[in-house]
Formats: C-alpha cells, sequence, structure tokens
C-alpha cells in the first residue's frame, strides 16, 4: 500500500502545533505540579432531617369537571392565539371584521370558563 502525503494545510498545521514534550516551559518544568487540594467534605448530615426536606405533600388530586374545565380553556386560549395570527397576517375590512367577532367570541368564552372553574374549585375546597 502506498503511503499518502499529507495536505499542505494539515503539513502546515502539523508543524505550527507544538509537541507534547514542548507543552510545559523550562521555568514550569524545574517547579513540582501543584498538587491538587483535597475537597473539602459538606459536613455530614441526619439522614432523617434529609428525609424530612424532601417529602412533600402530594398535590390534591383535581376533580374530572377541573380537568375538563382547564383541558377547554387550553382549547380556547389556543383558538384565540391562532385567530390573532391570522387577523396579523390578513387584510381587508371584511375578514378583519369576521376575525375581530370571532376573538371577541372566544375571549367571551374563556371568561366564563375561567369563572366557572373558580367557582367549581371554591365549591370543592370548602
Amino acid at each position: 500500500m502506498a503511503v499518502r502525503k499529507k495536505s499542505a494545510s494539515r503539513r502546515s498545521a502539523a508543524k505550527k502545533a507544538p509537541s507534547k514534550s514542548k507543552i510545559r516551559s523550562k521555568k514550569a518544568a524545574k517547579r513540582p505540579l501543584a498538587k491538587k487540594s483535597a475537597a473539602k467534605k459538606a459536613p455530614a448530615r441526619n439522614k432523617a432531617a434529609v428525609r424530612r426536606q424532601s417529602v412533600r405533600p402530594a398535590p390534591k388530586a383535581l376533580s374530572p369537571a377541573l380537568v375538563d374545565i382547564d383541558r377547554r380553556i387550553a382549547l380556547v386560549q389556543n383558538n384565540l392565539r391562532d385567530l390573532m395570527e391570522q387577523a396579523a397576517a390578513t387584510s381587508g375590512s371584511a375578514s378583519e371584521e369576521a376575525l375581530s367577532d370571532r376573538i371577541t367570541g372566544q375571549e367571551a368564552e374563556l371568561q366564563r370558563l375561567r369563572r366557572e372553574r373558580d367557582a367549581l374549585a371554591r365549591s370543592e375546597g370548602a
């Protein structure tokens, strides 16, 4: 097999890079390498105290009605976001008016759902 020659750019890069034996300067070679200091250990903790800190009360389970309302609120918010993007992209008085009416309707629906969710959350919490 024939030995391939290095390209000109690789040869110049190889010349520029110092060899591993020349990396340390003469002054650095005379000094001993610095020893790594031992990392300070954190004081030992009481395992029971650590367990007490990490234990959190379980989140209160949401009722299916609240989950359904949250899902519907997310859908209305996504619809509003899409309508806003459409309104920004369109021009013309008829399309702008239609989008404005749809946006107003979605905002009213969102307010209604939020009020319904708040009322349901209060009644379950009491």
